[in-house]
């Protein structure tokens, strides 16, 4: 009976995901955020994160879609290890980077992939950077995994 619960919340996560990427490619409205806005309710929502941001940007999203696309980026490094969060920002361009283990060359390339995940057993469904890969794409912006 644990396992079929197991599966059970296991397949609600997946399909939430699935919903949750069918949701990022909708556009969503049209904004200017000043990112510097938003750093203390991520310090506050984070508080085992030291965010520290360099340089400003301001991102042509309404504060929504940044909002979701740096907590992703933010609950991705806390869950794998990280301490420090910089932000580094030029223009539109933001450069995220952690103190965190780093990825393993095996799984640079499978990052964005919907469903790949290394968190399998702890719940991860592999759909937070999917999603904000597309959520991007639909606003004409992009995501990469830099060295």
């Amino acid at each position: 009976m644990e396992r079929i619960g197991q599966a059970t919340d296991r397949m609600m996560a997946l399909l939430e995901a699935q919903r949750e990427l069918a949701r990022a490619q909708e556009p969503m409205p049209a904004g200017q955020t000043v990112l510097a806005d938003l750093v203390e309710e991520w310090q506050i929502a984070y508080p085992d994160l030291d965010i520290a941001m360099r340089g400003a940007a301001t991102i042509p999203l309404s504060k929504d879609a940044v909002r979701l696309v740096i907590q992703h980026l933010l609950a991705n490094a806390a869950v794998h290890g990280a301490r420090k969060v910089t932000l580094e920002c030029s223009g539109q361009r933001v450069v995220v980077t952690d103190d965190g283990p780093g990825i393993s060359a095996g799984n640079r390339d499978r990052i964005f992939e919907p469903f790949f995940t290394t968190r399998r057993n702890s719940g991860g469904t592999g759909m937070g950077l999917p999603i904000v890969r597309r959520m991007l794409e639909a606003h004409g912006g992009s995501i990469a995994l830099l060295p």
